[in-house]
């Protein structure tokens, strides 16, 4: 035998060894040898969805992400079932950072064919000698549908400001959208789902005497189609007493430094149903008494709301001192440099030196009880607390100008539950109905017992010298003034009847509707503002 035989066999015995020792492990990689990457994690589909993919995209651009750890990632994308890649490149990577790779909406779309598709993606690491395992495959639905046609609107008639009104949409051509988006003027944007034939009923409530309406079809993916307008002309309702923002609804006002307001004077503005939305600084200038005024000049005082140089406005009072300011609301708050300020006079008894300790709004009782055709007055009495008695100070016919103390007209002497004077009670009016009368509640602060005064009970002092009415009695405790440090009066639902909020030491209003003999407590609403 040859050597050249000798080593041909020997070349034949050591590859088959080779084999067998790699067959069973033995045989380990050369040190360097290339390792495969592991598969990516952290895939995420931009917008709005994660690797399952649980949401419907809309016409746009999707970026495809993907945890690099090498220099470059390949990204696939396939209609979902199909082999056939609808777009596939590799993108320049860091490692430890996403990689993004962005299909454009004209590929997507392209590929969708005008319907409804899912999409399958995935990714690799490159950029090495051996490139990753495939990731696992996320999935994604895309929606390249665009409503064809505007809705057709049909607005009802009677709309009223302040007044939840419902307007019927219809599709009127092509795929029928699944749902709507509308907008009242210039208000926030609010969706309605559409049934199968692209109906909706939308409500809405207009809140000035003419608004548009705008309404846009949108696609299951959120795809925008042709907006149609529709011109709402509602009626507006007769001026509310306390309603201030002009949306026909009564509004609380309150002086700062409790119920967790900071200083000045606060509004809620009153909502559908009783509620009220949180408090919003109106009085950040002061009264008008000081110059320059603060927010800190409503500290201490009573506000009392009503209407005051013909117009909704609020009487400032400041019961330790006896002085007030009256002012008017305009563009979001009440503004002290069109204040009138009260003769100090008016306030004051000048025999005894003491103060008025409490106001309410009289509306039009003197013109009432005297015989003088009522509704048209361009300001309003007042009702009074002092000497633990009850007068009323007759609004004269220049502005800020009442009759004084001195020479007001004593309605009673006795507290509604006849067991003395008037120390101890607090009262709360509103002004209701066309001819703008005072319904008047008297609440025993220590007992809690609550009282109802119809306008035509306080006239007999005016008409006929002859004492007031009986009251009715509303509740005979529960109303105390530990519980309900405020109450403020209003006709929350325009029935001409007085009815009443109360708030708590909390800060929570709670709106009663009364019928002339009983309370039915409505909304609670938390008035201090948001944090």
């Amino acid at each position: 035998m040859t050597v050249a035989s000798h080593r041909r066999r020997a070349t034949t015995a050591l590859a088959a060894l080779g084999v067998v020792l790699a067959a069973t492990g033995a045989l380990a990689p050369a040190a360097g040898a290339a390792q495969r990457p592991a598969p990516l994690t952290g895939l995420r589909t931009v917008p709005g969805t994660d690797c399952a993919g649980g949401t419907l995209l809309g016409l746009g651009d999707v970026a495809l992400s993907a945890d690099a750890t090498t220099s470059a990632v390949e990204f696939q994308l396939l209609r979902a079932g199909t082999y056939v890649p609808v777009a596939d490149a590799t993108v320049a990577a860091t490692p430890g950072t996403a990689s993004v790779y962005g299909v454009a909406r004209e590929t997507l779309a392209a590929a969708a064919g005008g319907a409804i598709t899912d999409f399958d993606w995935k990714a690799r690491a490159k950029g090495g000698p051996t490139p990753g395992s495939w990731s696992t495959t996320c999935h994604f639905r895309y929606d390249p549908t665009v409503p064809a046609a505007a809705p057709q609107l049909t607005v009802p008639a009677g709309l009223k400001v302040g007044t939840p009104a419902q307007i019927t949409v219809a599709s009127t051509g092509g795929q029928p959208p699944a749902a709507y988006e509308y907008r009242l003027g210039a208000g926030a944007p609010h969706t309605a789902a559409a049934d199968a034939a692209g109906g909706a009923v939308l409500t809405v409530t207009p809140e000035s005497a003419v608004a548009v309406l705008t309404v846009t079809p949108l696609s299951p993916g959120g795809n925008r189609g042709p907006a149609a307008t529709a011109t709402l002309y509602a009626q507006v309702p007769a001026p509310v007493t306390g309603d201030y923002d002009g949306d026909g609804r009564a509004d609380l006002l309150l002086a700062g430094g409790r119920f967790g307001l900071g200083e000045g004077l606060w509004m809620a503005k009153g909502q559908p149903g009783g509620g009220l939305a949180p408090a919003v600084q109106v009085g950040a200038g002061g009264t008008g008494r000081n110059a320059p005024g603060s927010a800190a000049d409503w500290n201490g005082t009573q506000v009392v709301g009503g209407r005051y140089a013909n117009r909704n406005g609020v009487l400032a009072y400041v019961p330790s001192a006896g002085v007030a300011t009256a002012l008017p609301y305009a563009a979001g708050s009440f503004d002290p440099n069109r204040a009138v300020n009260i003769s100090s006079r008016t306030f004051v008894n000048s025999t005894t030196g003491a103060h008025v300790e409490q106001l309410a709004d009289g509306g039009e009782l003197y013109r009432a009880g005297v015989g003088i055709p009522t509704g048209d007055a361009s300001a309003d009495d007042l009702l009074a607390l002092a000497d633990g008695k009850l007068y009323l100070l007759a609004a004269a016919g220049v502005p800020g100008a009442y009759s004084t103390l001195d020479g007001a007209v004593e309605l009673s002497a006795t507290n509604p539950a006849g067991t003395g004077d008037w120390h101890g009670w607090t009262i709360a009016s509103a002004v209701v109905g066309p001819d703008r009368q005072p319904g008047l509640f008297a609440r025993d602060d220590a007992g809690g017992a609550l009282y109802y005064y119809e306008a035509s009970a306080l006239t007999g002092p005016l008409a006929t010298g002859d004492p007031i009415g009986a009251p009715v009695l509303v509740a005979a405790s529960g109303w105390d003034a530990a519980a309900d440090p405020l109450l403020q009066g209003a006709d929350l639902n325009g029935d001409s009847t007085a009815d009443l909020w109360s708030v708590d030491a909390q800060g929570n209003a709670t709106a009663h509707l009364f019928n002339g003999t009983t309370m039915t407590p409505l909304a609670t609403s938390a008035i201090h503002p948001v944090s």
